[in-house]
């Protein structure tokens, strides 16, 4: 048996269970631990664009857990970053805000040391989390990032 996922076997694959949507957490400040960060690109208007998905291990609170119905839940904060029109990363003041909140909070934006995003994935961060209402519905979102 392969453990390899078969996305054509799935187009034809019966589901009897209903999707049912996770409640929104409480706004407010959480811990979060920052996974495998991802780079997305793409392009509009004849312009390249850089996103950083950036997988957040929210801890819940006890308090929280029953309606969450786990311990933590995992949101993806997309961080666009700012490029220059040579297509390079805009490193100009005021620039690229996500990513020096990032640093920041890491400890990792300090002038002389190395930088990438990958070094981001570990580290414990503190995430400000509110609500939107899109298409009718409830959702977080990560509006701050800050140290732990």
């Amino acid at each position: 048996m392969s453990g390899a996922f078969d996305a054509n076997t799935f187009l034809d694959t019966h589901i009897t269970d209903a999707n049912t949507r996770r409640p929104p957490i409480n706004p407010g400040d959480y811990r979060a631990t920052i996974g495998e960060v991802k780079p997305v690109t793409g392009e509009k208007e004849g312009k390249t664009w850089l996103r950083m998905d950036v997988p957040l291990k929210i801890e819940v609170p006890f308090d929280q857990q029953a309606t969450q119905g786990a311990s933590e839940v995992t949101l993806t904060h997309r961080v666009f970053i700012d490029l220059t029109d040579q297509g390079t990363i805009d490193n100009g003041p005021g620039r690229n805000r996500g990513q020096r909140q990032y640093r920041d909070a890491c400890d990792l934006n300090k002038p002389g040391e190395a930088f990438s995003w990958r070094m981001l994935q570990g580290h414990q961060v503190l995430v400000q989390i509110a609500h939107e209402l899109y298409n009718n519905e409830t959702q977080e979102r990560v509006t701050g990032v800050a140290k732990a």
